[in-house]
């Protein structure tokens, strides 16, 4: 897993000096400053600092939980409450918090390109969608940043062989082309980890190559079931039960139907009924599987704040967008393909939806990247920022972080 660099200060024992440097707990200047005796203070005075501390801490707690609701992914009015009203997030900020830790978060997101390259997305790579995704759950990082001086960390697991629908070489490159993307947008706070990072196998070999990571691929989902399925988990009475996971289960299903039409739903014979009844036993497996890594992640992540993309109750985890996007239909870059409108708007759309007649393909580097709508008055108000300096060229790197 890429780790980010350490953002805590130096656990020595050292105060300043008047005079510049540091004076070591112990020494004879030390000793003298303090007459051999330990330094006591009045029970008002450590009393009042402690109520200092907890007011800096609150307040930084609720600046943080105002980021995030900024950033969030909103259910119909009435249906979810205001973060700060949730006493799990409130005291897992806390914690950090005093432990002098970054506000660190973790989301599973960006698994691979829809199987659907027909009428769904541009192509197997990331894109323009992924590249704002990016730099938007970075800001949001940065904005944490800005209030508490320990900064935020988000941590991005792919969850791409957990789901599959696509071979394995292809959720490599897609991941591998991921991360280079974020490095070539300086999105300095996002850290990356694999399904095999969560499994801790000290008999990996260490980066794995893409041929060692197909290789790998059904061990690794084997053991996530094995080790982290609860036994007792029952797909159906977790879907009647769960308000998350039924939420999740209805989402599968509808977007089943499309994400499948060139693959398991392509013979012509089948009937509407069938192709449903398809669906559902897909979306149960993906409920299980995603049951095995949710609880994957929650042992190697026991302490970061857990971030969805899905719409959610937000008591267990917090629901948030990846794209600031027009319309009332949130959709992941992954899905999707993003469109820029003439006044600068942003929308993500399937591929096959956007018309050729009032739009135009932008491509970089020969990589189908993004539409933008060919309007006069468009030539007019458009920016540079609406094109890519950083098209991806996929590499082939030492490590797969």
């Amino acid at each position: 897993m890429q780790v980010l660099g350490s953002l805590r200060g130096s656990s020595s024992n050292q105060y300043p000096d008047i005079n510049g440097g540091n004076i070591s707990e112990g020494s004879s200047t030390h000793s003298a400053l303090l007459g051999n005796r330990r330094q006591s203070f009045p029970r008002g005075v450590v009393e009042e600092a402690s109520t200092l501390q907890e007011e800096t801490t609150s307040n930084i707690t609720s600046n943080v939980l105002l980021v995030l609701e900024k950033y969030r992914l909103h259910a119909p009015r009435g249906k979810n409450q205001p973060l700060c009203a949730v006493n799990k997030f409130v005291s897992q900020i806390k914690h950090l918090i005093a432990q002098g830790e970054p506000i660190s978060m973790v989301l599973p997101a960006f698994p691979f390109k829809s199987a659907n390259k027909t009428t769904k997305v541009l192509g197997a790579l990331p894109d323009k969608g992924e590249e704002m995704a990016l730099k938007h759950l970075n800001n949001m990082c940065q904005e944490i940043g800005k209030y508490y001086k320990n900064g935020a960390q988000l941590y991005i697991v792919s969850d791409g062989l957990v789901y599959n629908g696509v071979s394995d070489e292809e959720v490599w490159r897609y991941g591998q082309a991921l991360r280079q993307l974020a490095r070539e947008q300086s999105c300095d706070n996002i850290g990356f980890s694999r399904l095999s990072d969560l499994l801790n196998d000290d008999t990996l070999p260490e980066p794995l190559s893409e041929a060692e990571y197909v290789k790998y691929a059904p061990r690794f989902r084997e053991q996530t079931l094995q080790r982290y399925l609860p036994r007792d988990f029952d797909v159906v009475k977790a879907i009647t039960n769960d308000p998350d996971i039924n939420s999740t289960y209805c989402g599968y299903v509808k977007f089943l139907n499309l994400e499948l039409a060139d693959t398991l739903l392509k013979d012509q014979k089948m009937t509407t009924t069938h192709k449903i009844r398809c669906c559902k036993q897909v979306a149960r497996h993906m409920i299980t599987r995603g049951k095995a890594f949710a609880d994957a992640i929650l042992h190697r992540f026991p302490e970061h704040i857990r971030l969805s993309i899905h719409a959610s109750t937000d008591t267990k985890k917090i629901s948030v967008s990846l794209i600031p996007q027009t319309g009332s239909l949130s959709m992941t870059p992954w899905h999707s393909a993003l469109v820029y409108a003439s006044d600068g708007s942003i929308s993500m759309q399937h591929a096959g939806t956007v018309s050729t007649a009032t739009h135009i393909l932008v491509r970089e580097e020969g990589q189908p990247y993004y539409f933008r709508e060919d309007l006069p008055t468009y030539a007019a108000s458009s920016s540079t920022s609406l094109t890519s300096k950083r098209p991806i060229k996929l590499q082939t790197p030492g490590n797969h972080l």
